[in-house]
């Protein structure tokens, strides 16, 4: 057993950096923590974060979740097959919805295992008073060995894997996918760095969260003083600039709900597909001349131009916006209707003479307003007045 400085535990190597910019590493120095006494509250805490995980992840596909694909595309990048080497996170993961129960080892483990549950990042735990000089993590160079948690042979590491180690051996093969025997945690564990990882999908500000969280529950269940870290690719090792306290974490909105429906995923696909053809969705400012309320009075009883005159640009001209409440193609025109604030007006798009502007490419107008505008779409629109056959007052 050694004793090490528990401030230096951690050190991520510069190739690291470099082959994922990414990466955001959550360090949590725990010492003089209780961890031999059962804690009911823990396993309680482990338990509730798996039926809650279950629950959240039981109908989808983790192989869709992008947290999890982050791990699966680093895994590929080192020679491991996602299907059969999975990141802690997504291992865990599977066994909640697949109600298997994670066995209950002591409290710290319980507790860092649920926070993985809860905020799908992998988390894991090296007990310092084993460690051998500082825990690294590195690119293998191929010759490190490495002794699995119940194991009785030894293994090395894989040339070009990403390990945990300290200056004698692997403490975590495959990232963060399997612990070694030497510095796991157990009852007798009095000090411990604890880590919480995330790549391009996740945030510092969740690997905060989480980690602040972590801090909490353990402090609450198992005692201690703490230090607290927050590694990305600004602040790289740990010191009095990367101390939680120090680093400024942008606030988070969160995601609402409807961005993951089907309609709402669609018009965003619609929208890339618009600014890609020169036009600006959101212009900063469209003035309507009229509101539809005024020219339905102004016209109620005035003699309005034809449908011919309004084509030669003979009568009255006007500029409105609203609401596309009715949309139906008809041969070489599309008839629609715009809903303003008070009253609904009839507009017409005519294949000749419609004009979209900004719009490049090869697309027409009419194709334009025919493939890319849905109901519910507010649009501004300048034209010519005319009045239908059935005396429908139409721009």
């Amino acid at each position: 057993m050694t004793t090490v400085d528990t401030q230096m535990a951690i050190k991520i190597d510069q190739e690291v950096w470099e082959r994922y910019p990414y990466l955001k590493v959550g360090v949590l120095i725990a010492r003089g923590v209780n961890n031999q006494a059962q804690n009911d509250e823990a396993l309680k805490t482990l338990r509730q974060a798996e039926a809650s995980a279950k629950k959240h992840y039981g109908e989808m596909d983790l192989g869709k979740v992008a947290k999890l694909v982050d791990w699966r595309e680093a895994y590929r990048s080192f020679g491991y097959k996602p299907s059969s080497t999975r990141c802690s996170a997504e291992a865990l993961l599977r066994r909640a919805v697949k109600d298997k129960e994670l066995p209950d080892i002591s409290p710290l483990v319980n507790l860092y295992n649920s926070i993985s549950l809860k905020h799908t990042l992998p988390a894991g735990a090296d007990d310092l008073d084993y460690v051998e000089g500082h825990v690294r993590l590195s690119i293998a160079k191929g010759d490190e060995p490495f002794l699995a948690i119940g194991a009785d042979e030894p293994e090395t590491a894989l040339k070009g894997e990403v390990i945990y180690h300290d200056d004698k051996e692997v403490t975590c093969k495959a990232w963060n996918w399997r612990e070694c025997d030497k510095t796991k945690i157990t009852a007798e564990t009095k000090n411990a760095a604890l880590v919480i990882e995330g790549l391009e999908h996740t945030s510092l500000g969740e690997i905060a969260k989480a980690l602040k969280e972590l801090k909490a529950l353990i402090e609450k269940y198992c005692g201690g003083a703490f230090e607290m870290y927050l590694l990305d690719s600004e602040h790289r090792e740990i010191g009095e600039d990367s101390k939680a306290e120090n680093r400024i974490i942008p606030i988070e909105i969160p995601e609402p709900d409807y961005h993951k429906h089907e309609a709402y995923l669609t018009r965003k696909e619609k929208l890339i597909e618009i600014e890609a053809l020169g036009i600006d969705p959101y212009p900063a400012k469209f003035v309507p001349t009229n509101s539809v309320h005024d020219l339905i009075s102004k016209y109620d009883k005035q003699e309005v131009a034809s449908f011919d005159e309004a084509m030669e640009g003979k009568s009255d001209a006007a500029s409105v916006a609203g609401r596309i409440v009715l949309f139906r193609p008809m041969g070489t025109n599309i008839f629609a209707q715009i809903l303003d604030e008070m009253q609904k007006i009839q507009i017409l798009f005519n294949r000749d003479e419609t004009k979209v502007t900004g719009l490049k490419g090869d697309l027409t107008p009419i194709k334009f307003i025919e493939k890319k505008l849905d109901l519910g779409d507010i649009i501004g629109i300048k034209g010519h007045l005319f009045r239908t056959q059935k005396g429908e007052l139409t721009l």
